[in-house]
């Protein structure tokens, strides 16, 4: 899982290097040599990291402890390279490739959310064969709205409107999940954690969005304000 890990950050580390010399100083070569990289880590992400190595699948066991561990190498750094490979492409590749790198990252981190969560409860072996407890099941939903609500407050800040479009789908997982699967998986107290969880951030989205996304901004000339 390791290996896998370092051979996805190595390739994307090659495509954001080679991308920034292409901005540099234009070359063919740089250029084609950057977009073959970005190739390599997806094929690499795809087969190697979420099927052929995941420990979720092949039953591995995850090295490290709980939070330091395997999966930061494997999933997030690559994640976190993905990303920044997304903004250098930004405007420099063509949009698919742009759009391929983000949704790269957006899986991979995904990916370090729900194997992380699952690591946190089941220790090094996290084999789907073992199964999962309530807390567990309540915690996935938990953890996606926690992400959501921070990729909303960073594209906010940043006013980036890809980092919002990864933060409504990480609130439409949890939200589906919620409707779906904790109205049957769960009883009692974890039922209505994951429904108050659920309003509270639906509720915070929308307050934030009205205040800061489409708030009203008063036109350059300083007469009444467009009515939306």
């Amino acid at each position: 899982l390791i290996e896998q890990g370092l051979f996805a950050t190595t390739a994307l580390l090659f495509s954001i290097v080679l991308t920034r010399l292409d901005l540099r100083r234009a070359s063919p070569v740089f250029n084609i040599a950057s977009m073959a990289f970005g190739a390599v880590a997806l094929a690499i992400s795809a087969v190697g990291l979420a099927v052929v190595q995941n420990p979720l699948i092949s039953c591995d066991r995850v090295e490290g402890g709980t939070f330091f561990n395997a999966l930061l190498i494997a999933y997030l750094l690559p994640a976190v390279l993905a990303a920044f490979l997304m903004r250098v492409s930004r405007g420099a590749r063509p949009q698919w490739y742009v759009t391929a790198a983000g949704v790269l990252s957006l899986a991979l981190l995904f990916l370090y959310a729900c194997l992380q969560t699952r690591r946190f409860f089941q220790g090094a072996n996290i084999c789907e064969s073992r199964g999962m407890m309530d807390v567990e099941i309540w915690a996935y939903s938990a953890v996606w709205l926690a992400l959501g609500a921070a990729l909303l407050l960073y594209g906010v800040w940043r006013q980036t409107q890809g980092a919002r479009i990864a933060s409504g789908l990480f609130v439409l997982a949890a939200t589906l999940k919620i409707f779906l699967f904790d109205m049957s998986g769960l009883e009692g107290l974890m039922r209505a954690l994951s429904f108050i969880g659920l309003g509270f951030v639906l509720i915070g989205i929308g307050l934030l969005y009205q205040k800061l996304v489409f708030a009203r901004r008063p036109p350059a000339g300083g007469g009444a304000p467009d009515v939306v």
